[in-house]
């Protein structure tokens, strides 16, 4: 399907979401191989990003194998706010100095990850034949609790090879008030991250929540647009 669409669109600058469940980066790694660009999405924890990641370089390996162009693109869309949203109610209480904290912490565990992978040996080989990195995505960055910076995910995460899709209240925000800085490889990430398992918080079992929450909304979206698309049809028919 994700190569169906990519010839019927036929634009270079065209990206298929893909998302980042076991299934989904097996077909990423496919898509890539084939020569698409893919956006890996519904990103919540390390583990998942860890698996697109892989999955890009070996797509990327195929082709290299058949002398093939490395020259499509790539992101992985992290998901931010909705970290905190789950987990600030139960921090409140329990570790109030971590509340508001993890979401970033967790994204700067993706790119310190990503860092590592893309500039590896393995990695080099590849650019060296014209491959271009699969830029972490920060995804769902506006702020939604009032008490926090509107800013907070936009000064927190900025660093080389990044995209943020901030959405415009937060967009705006930071550009009146942000604080421009190479800030996402901040240390003390992995500190409060291992700080959890104490409290009785389960990352994994939260980020798993979240990626079955947003498979959910993301099908139902595409129900209601397609329902959309058959009313307007007959309409016109």
């Amino acid at each position: 399907e994700a190569l169906r669409l990519w010839k019927a669109l036929d634009r270079p600058n065209a990206m298929i979401k893909i998302p980042a469940t076991p299934a989904g980066a097996a077909a990423l790694e496919d898509v890539i191989a084939a020569g698409a660009n893919v956006n890996a999405t519904l990103i919540f924890s390390l583990a998942q990003y860890a698996a697109v990641a892989e999955a890009y370089i070996r797509g990327l390996e195929r082709r290299a194998v058949r002398r093939l162009p490395l020259d499509q693109a790539s992101v992985a869309s992290v998901f931010v706010s909705r970290i905190d949203t789950a987990l600030d109610p139960v921090l409140a209480e329990k570790a109030p100095e971590l509340a508001g904290r993890i979401a970033v912490a967790n994204a700067r565990s993706v790119y310190a990850r990503f860092a590592e992978l893309f500039s590896s040996p393995r990695w080099q080989a590849l650019a060296a034949q014209g491959a271009r990195v699969q830029r972490p995505l920060w995804a769902s960055t506006g702020v939604k609790n009032k008490v926090y910076s509107p800013t907070l995910y936009a000064d927190s995460l900025i660093g080389r090879d990044t995209v943020n899709t901030l959405p415009p209240a937060a967009l705006e925000a930071f550009m009146k008030q942000g604080t421009p800085g190479a800030t996402v490889r901040t240390p003390g990430f992995a500190d409060e991250l291992a700080a959890l398992p104490a409290l009785g918080v389960d990352l994994a079992a939260v980020t798993e929540k979240l990626l079955a929450d947003g498979l959910a909304s993301f099908a139902q979206s595409f129900r209601d647009m397609m329902g959309i698309i058959a009313a307007k049809r007959a309409a016109l028919a």
